[in-house]
């Protein structure tokens, strides 16, 4: 389990250098006189957080981590503009990142819900084949008690119906 959660930080800090990466790189590439060119950027962001989220759904802090260090220097960029519209744009990554992660959230709270409802599909599937198992060993031991019974039975019939001394039939064999 220590190997798991060493695993899980490492992940998580990559995942937000990462996000880190790909903010920052908005401040060198971002031509501040083609907005068409902005807006290519800006979405190319909100395309990889939104892959992000929808990837890392078991993953949420990394999802988290990525999400937040790769879209707010685009939102500090946007808010610090002059140019008009920018501010909305600002407004409207903050809106679509509270929404992703939201969402987020609820496919992670679905996605843990299917997994704890398989993993108790394949107990109980494991238990019925147990079940099954041992259904099949005492019906087959109920099996052979019935032919050994039904040995028996012709066993004493027959004692019953012939004389033990002679083994010629009795009266009891005329009488049925």
């Amino acid at each position: 389990e220590k190997a798991a959660t060493s695993w899980k930080t490492r992940f998580e800090l990559a995942s937000g250098f990462s996000g880190l990466v790909w903010g920052s790189s908005l401040y060198l590439i971002f031509p501040d006189s083609s907005q068409e060119h902005q807006m290519v950027l800006i979405v190319l962001l909100l395309m990889l957080s939104a892959a992000t989220t929808a990837t890392h759904v078991a993953y949420r802090r990394g999802s988290l981590l990525f999400t937040l260090t790769c879209l707010t220097p685009a939102v500090i960029k946007l808010a610090m503009m002059e140019a008009e519209g920018s501010g909305a744009v600002a407004i409207f990554l903050c809106v679509f990142v509270l929404a992703m992660l939201s969402s987020g959230k609820f496919v992670a709270r679905i996605a843990e819900r299917m997994l704890t409802l398989s993993q108790q599909n394949n107990s109980l599937i494991y238990d019925l084949r147990e079940c099954n198992e041992e259904l099949a060993l005492k019906n087959g031991q109920s099996e052979t008690a019935k032919a050994e019974l039904a040995r028996v039975n012709d066993s004493l019939k027959k004692l019953s119906t012939t004389d033990g001394l002679t083994s010629l039939i009795n009266r009891r064999q005329f009488a049925a």
